[in-house]
């Protein structure tokens, strides 16, 4: 995504994609820390309308964070149960809900791509 599109919002909830970026980034580290039952670590807090080095860099750090939170995880504690606030899971549960939300939020920025090239071409 082009930087000047970051604030690009779009239907049904009219969030930016710089929203998308670090909404992607937050809950992985959150998803990762409990999965992998690690501390996530803290965090300067970003703003959606930061550079977009700034959220891509978070972006990409949220994911190699997850790498190494889970690079241990093994089938023997996934009945093991998570809770996520006032949310409670199976570690696998949180394993297939994160996976679910990458495939989800993957979708969501398709559709932010497909709207900017819309917009530019015309």
């Amino acid at each position: 995504m082009p930087a000047d599109k970051f604030d690009l919002k779009a239907p049904p909830d009219n969030y930016t994609f710089g929203y998308l970026t670090l909404h992607v980034a937050d809950g992985n580290y959150l998803f990762c820390s409990y999965i992998g039952g690690v501390p996530s670590p803290k965090l300067a807090q970003l703003k959606e309308s930061d550079p977009k080095p700034r959220l891509v860099e978070r972006l990409k750090a949220s994911f190699d964070f997850c790498a190494k939170a889970v690079a241990n995880l093994d089938d023997s504690h996934m009945g093991d149960q998570l809770t996520m606030g006032e949310t409670k899971m199976s570690r696998s549960m949180a394993v297939l809900t994160l996976a679910g939300s990458w495939a989800t939020h993957h979708d969501q920025q398709e559709q932010y791509l497909q709207l900017a090239r819309t917009a530019a071409a015309q």
